[in-house]
């Protein structure tokens, strides 16, 4: 075995071989009403999800548990921003130490947890392609403790992990099941071997205790479309625009990753919190005789289009395509000569994108299909999607607005 291979079979080993907890033969007791633990809330994500769950009927209580102090003068900021309300009555902000153990709460905080909810949805996990797995361990530590509290939980909430599609895409998989895969030699990176061994975690808690578990993998997400906000600057399909727009060269195709299935971050976060409603409606009535394994959902748009069919609506960019291996090499004699152009930081990431041989890879979605009703109405992405994130980013001539 490689270092590597040996290095992410070391950490997997360490984490689920703390996650081997007797079962108590107790199950879900039949709480129909929804007091959710949320994690990352103020993120681009986490705030729709957010903004979802409090428009729920059932919903009793969301406790949004954050690293910040200021967290919620941080979501009321977001929320503004992207034109939804504000945080309600029934919205609590709780600081979280992820980096500690029981993440850094109260006795008494950690017990309410523990007798109040009937739902925890992990999506807080830091996107950084460029940290070594070593630096992962932290959030690794927080999702073990984050089980252990739904372990302890008087209402044996389901558990919902926000995973990553980065994960097989890393694997080199010729398609991308609906199940937890076994085989990581292929993973690359620290932030994929971190996303894989946390589902190798969920899964071990589900098998070990029979707690209801969910890996909800999620594929690109868009910039919204039916909301306020834009697409972050910093991602990679804006830092792609950015650094076209500087070499003047656009590429005519993303290699691998032509077949664009990217969802909309505000179309995303209802089909989430629909997969939630699944789940848990699913755990009420016992219906779910594979309770020892998570239900897995790949989420990505079924219906896809190929890049090159987007390019009319970015001539304004850059006049100027090239194929994705001649785009990258462009851009490293550029970065070569200044640092600092956009893209730059990237540059890693686009020459593994865009310069293997990898085949376009198929993703099952019957789970999530099954599950949602918004995600059976997905259309593919449009131009009058992309024209809305190129004004977002001021990419767009004046009088192109719409």
């Amino acid at each position: 075995m490689e270092p590597k291979q040996s290095a992410v079979g070391d950490v997997l080993d360490y984490f689920v071989s703390r996650l081997q907890l007797p079962r108590t033969g107790a199950g879900p007791d039949g709480e129909s009403s929804w007091t959710v633990i949320l994690t990352g809330s103020t993120g681009s994500l986490g705030t729709r999800i957010l903004s979802e769950l409090q428009a729920l009927p059932k919903l009793r209580k969301i406790y949004c548990l954050n690293r910040s102090e200021e967290a919620e003068k941080a979501q009321i900021t977001t929320l503004r921003k992207c034109g939804l309300p504000p945080p309600n009555e029934r919205v609590t902000f709780i600081k979280a130490s992820f980096e500690s153990p029981r993440l850094g709460l109260g006795e008494q905080t950690w017990q309410q947890l523990a007798s109040e909810t009937t739902l925890i949805i992990h999506n807080a996990w830091p996107v950084n392609f460029l940290t070594a797995l070593e630096g992962f361990k932290p959030h690794l530590e927080a999702l073990r403790y984050l089980l252990i509290l739904s372990y302890e939980s008087r209402h044996r909430p389901p558990f919902l992990y926000v995973s990553s599609l980065g994960i097989a895409y890393s694997a080199d998989l010729g398609h991308i099941p609906e199940e937890i895969f076994r085989d990581f030699s292929g993973v690359n990176g620290g932030y994929p071997q971190s996303k894989y061994i946390a589902e190798r975690m969920v899964e071990a808690y589900a098998r070990s205790t029979g707690c209801p578990t969910a890996v909800l993998r999620v594929g690109q997400v868009a910039g919204p479309v039916r909301s306020g906000g834009i697409w972050p600057h910093r991602e990679w399909f804006p830092t792609l625009l950015r650094a076209s727009s500087h070499i003047k060269a656009l590429p005519s195709t993303l290699g691998p990753h032509d077949a664009v299935d990217w969802i909309p971050v505000d179309i995303l976060s209802r089909i989430i919190v629909e997969i939630a409603e699944h789940v848990k409606v699913r755990t009420l009535l016992k219906t779910r005789p594979d309770v020892d394994c998570p239900l897995v959902f790949n989420i990505a748009n079924p219906k896809t289009v190929s890049f090159g069919k987007l390019l009319p609506y970015l001539d304004k960019v850059t006049y100027k395509t090239v194929t994705c291996k001649e785009w990258v090499r462009l851009l490293q004699e550029s970065v070569a000569e200044n640092p600092q152009i956009p893209g730059a930081k990237l540059l890693g990431f686009y020459e593994a994108a865009f310069t293997t041989r990898k085949a376009s890879i198929e993703t099952v979605t019957c789970n999530m299909m099954t599950a949602s009703e918004t995600a059976r109405g997905l259309q593919a992405v449009n131009g009058s999607w992309m024209v809305r994130w190129l004004d977002d980013w001021c990419l767009l001539a004046p009088r192109e607005h719409l």
